[in-house]
């Protein structure tokens, strides 16, 4: 049963990521590099990587500044995903700009998923990236469209305020 919940686990992981996007898998256990794969040509051209931090920096030269580089290596290196595992954390999450494959910088989601293999006792992670450029587009629209609103209610009650004031004074 649990092997089929951790090969279930991966197959819905791979399964629901966005066309375009790469994924990794790494051994924390044997600190080593699984697999590098999905469309991203980035991602398909990592191979044969000898450990679990070595990938983690190779990745985090995607991200264009060099201060998020040293925070996403924080985040994802090998200890980091231990630590999150030996604390009952999953699932690591990081918001932040990255090179895509067409040699654009778009905002990402970078997701880490942290299981057991039930197989040899080990623990596993997936890293894998999710373009939500658009998603923060629109998150932006809409507290835009948001301000304008209160701004049309300030300048509506302000009216209001001074309607009554010059209906006050006409009665007096």
């Amino acid at each position: 049963v649990a092997k089929i919940r951790y090969h279930e686990q991966i197959q819905s992981i791979l399964e629901n990521l966005p066309k375009g996007q790469g994924v990794f898998r790494m051994d924390l256990t044997d600190d080593r590099w699984l697999s590098s794969g999905g469309i991203a040509q980035n991602a398909r051209d990592m191979q044969n990587i000898r450990d679990v931090d070595t990938l983690i920096h190779m990745i985090a030269d995607f991200v264009p500044d060099e201060a998020e580089q040293q925070q996403f290596f924080a985040l994802f290196c090998r200890e980091a995903q231990l630590r999150a595992y030996r604390e009952n954390q999953h699932q690591i999450v990081h918001e932040t700009k990255s090179y895509y494959d067409d040699r654009s910088i778009r905002w990402s989601r970078i997701t880490v998923q942290i299981i057991d293999n039930p197989e040899n006792g080990h623990i596993e992670s997936l890293l894998y990236g999710i373009d939500i450029s658009r998603e923060l587009e629109r998150v932006a629209e809409l507290e835009s469209e948001r301000l304008q609103s209160l701004q049309e209610k300030d300048a509506l009650q302000k009216n209001v305020s001074i309607a009554w004031g010059m209906s006050s004074k006409a009665e007096q």
